[in-house]
């Protein structure tokens, strides 16, 4: 079946009960997509939460408080959903490392992790679903040195810009993340670090009929916004 006649399908579905839902997650590529394209293909009223923290998006569709979640995690330091969740991977995607402009490192197409031993990271908020310290210490381990972080807790990637632009630090992003003023993104040699999209939903969501429909939506956007490893 085609993303076309699984639309179609979903449209007749969806038209037997035209209850609001709700979609939630992280910033993101995949979030924005459906934000643009999910309402022209259901005839369900949706609506869109954006979370802050992966935890918190993964406890809402456990209590089915939104119908879906586009989450962002870390390869390996993600947190374990519920048994009523069912979770996708939609892709996984580099890290990049945000320098300021004027870092000799920038004049280089990928940076070595070992390069970085002297910085000081600036780390997201603290997440239960996603342990951004430990993925961030298993990688600098591996390269040789323990990371010095800044006791900073910064989730907002504007202001972690203007603190990277203003030497207090450096961060990560994910890889489809937008440059901004007087920072630098470079990917990481090897790609030691890597994010996971994901599509969450609960085994008795609203959307369960329309899950191959988002799925479909959500790797589109993957495969035409997000960086690959390589």
């Amino acid at each position: 079946m085609t993303s076309a006649d699984r639309i179609r399908n979903c449209r007749l579905r969806s038209a037997a009960g035209l209850d609001p839902v709700t979609v939630g997650g992280c910033s993101g590529p995949i979030l924005s997509h459906l934000t643009l394209h999910l309402p022209a293909v259901l005839s369900n009223p949706v609506s869109f939460l954006q979370f802050a923290a992966t935890g918190e998006a993964m406890s809402r569709v456990g209590d089915q408080s939104i119908a879906a979640g586009c989450l962002v995690d870390l390869d390996g330091f993600g947190t374990t959903p519920p048994d009523e969740v069912v979770v996708d991977v939609i892709g996984r995607e580099p890290l990049v490392v945000i320098l300021p402009a004027g870092h000799p490192l920038t004049r280089e197409r990928r940076v070595d992790l070992a390069a970085l031993a002297d910085e000081t990271w600036i780390l997201a908020s603290n997440d239960t679903g996603c342990d951004d310290y430990g993925a961030l210490a298993d990688a600098c381990g591996a390269a040789g040195f323990a990371p010095r972080v800044s006791p900073h807790r910064i989730g907002d990637t504007s202001i972690q810009c203007d603190l990277v632009a203003q030497g207090v630090g450096i961060t990560l992003a994910q890889g489809s993340a937008r440059a901004r003023e007087g920072v630098v993104m470079r990917r990481l040699t090897g790609d030691p670090l890597l994010g996971r999209h994901l599509l969450a939903m609960h085994r008795e969501s609203p959307l369960t009929g329309a899950r191959t429909l988002l799925l479909d939506l959500a790797r589109g956007a993957f495969d035409t916004r997000c960086v690959k490893p390589g």
